[in-house]
């Protein structure tokens, strides 16, 4: 990896530790993200550590470890769940289940997303399961014609 000072779409001088945005495609959608300068690779691609996106907040992996031994779990597992997601009646309290809100016979029928009638309760897992979010990992862009400097750290 080598030291240098890159140039962005508009002529401005970027370099390590600085704040930049680019932008990505995902079929017709375009995310910019905003990204901090981390490195600028021999092959001429800079790597940068994403920080927001225009889309998606700062995104990254979601894990679940059981506590007491440390392993990672399935969440979806009936063996680590304390109650199923479910919607509850905001007037009465009332659970309704998804084979309710699905169920042609059953007056909650075609209910699922009248906010003002149910409110969703996600899943709750047992006690011992323990939610761990890693931040995103650092990207390679190879195409840095579009990066554009957003704020200049160094």
């Amino acid at each position: 990896m080598s030291e240098e000072i890159r140039e962005d779409a508009f002529g401005r001088e970027y370099s390590v530790g600085d704040i930049v945005v680019y932008a990505i495609t995902s079929g017709r959608s375009i995310n910019m993200i905003k990204a901090e300068v981390l490195a600028f690779l021999d092959s001429g691609s800079v790597r940068l550590q994403p920080l927001d996106g225009s889309r998606w907040g700062r995104s990254g992996e979601t894990k679940w470890i059981d506590k007491r031994t440390g392993r990672g779990i399935d969440f979806y597992n009936e063996e680590h769940i304390e109650k199923r997601a479910h919607h509850r009646v905001i007037a009465t309290g009332e659970e309704v289940s998804y084979e309710e809100l699905f169920d042609r016979n059953s007056p909650w029928f075609g209910q699922m997303y009248n906010r003002s009638t149910l409110e969703y309760v996600p899943t709750k897992h047992k006690d011992y399961v323990r939610e761990i979010k890693l931040p995103p990992r650092p990207v390679n862009i190879q195409v840095t014609k579009n990066i554009v400097l957003l704020e200049k750290r160094t």
